[in-house]
């Protein structure tokens, strides 16, 4: 699996579908996920993301994209 956060940040060729990534600013993410096939190919999904300053208080949000 490839993972492309949108803030320069990548996991390339892991065989983990779930990864774990914080951001240390708000703002508008564009997040490109690969994952691949025996024979190498792979479909890639893309999903926008707005991340908000912390609210003092409220417990973080934890995202899962469903591939």
């Amino acid at each position: 699996y490839d993972w492309n956060f949108g803030d320069n940040t990548m996991v390339n060729g892991t065989t983990q579908k779930t990864v774990t990534h914080v951001y240390d600013l708000p703002g508008d993410y564009l997040v490109k996920h690969r994952p691949y096939n025996s024979c190498g190919a792979g479909n890639e999904c893309t999903k926008q993301l707005i991340v908000t300053d912390p609210i003092i208080g409220c417990t973080p949000l934890s995202l899962t994209m469903i591939i």
